[in-house]
């Protein structure tokens, strides 16, 4: 499996677990700034895909089934792995700044909850982790994932950056952001 393709499936299980936890569509939709239509289309596509029903339709909300019960466990487990993660090796002096290019147009509110030690800089060859709207010409050494963004006007967003253990769980954040 390609790093998009987990990455596309992770995102289907966190979304999964939210709506498990909110009880309604339209409270994880809110919750996470997306349509609920979009949410809505993502659960039906699940079920398709897992062959099974995810929730139990009543007037109250929605109803995990076991299976969605069990895809929300799994998502939490790999959230506290993640942030595991990312304190061990924050506490292991591996604190230095992850410099980061993002091309002109685009903006990430708040850099510094996708990244506490983000540092920007404005050369592509210096930078740890790249955000652009544009194919960067960039090292074979670095993962690079395309995502299209937007429904009636699509953006074309190339996420890349250095394979290591401080970007690798950055990038996977970034790439679940724009995938909203």
């Amino acid at each position: 499996m390609s790093v998009k393709t987990h990455l596309s499936f992770l995102k289907d299980m966190l979304y999964i677990a939210e709506i498990s936890a909110c009880g309604t569509i339209s409270r994880a939709a809110e919750k996470n700034g997306i349509k609920a239509s979009n949410l809505s289309k993502l659960i039906k596509d699940a079920e398709k895909e897992f062959s099974c029903h995810l929730f139990l339709r009543t007037n109250k909300g929605l109803i995990p089934t076991k299976t969605a019960l069990e895809i929300s466990q799994r998502a939490d487990e790999i959230c506290k792995l993640i942030e595991k993660s990312e304190d061990s090796f924050l506490q292991n002096g591996n604190n230095k700044p992850v410099l980061f290019y993002i091309s002109e147009g685009l903006e990430i509110v708040d850099l510094n909850k996708v990244c506490q030690n983000a540092v920007l800089t404005e050369n592509i060859k210096q930078a740890d982790i790249i955000i652009t709207t544009q194919k960067p010409d960039i090292s074979d050494k670095m993962l690079c994932v395309h995502i299209k963004i937007g429904q009636n006007i699509m953006q074309n967003i190339w996420i890349c950056g250095h394979q290591t253990p401080q970007t690798a769980p950055v990038i996977t954040r970034l790439v679940l952001m724009f995938q909203h």
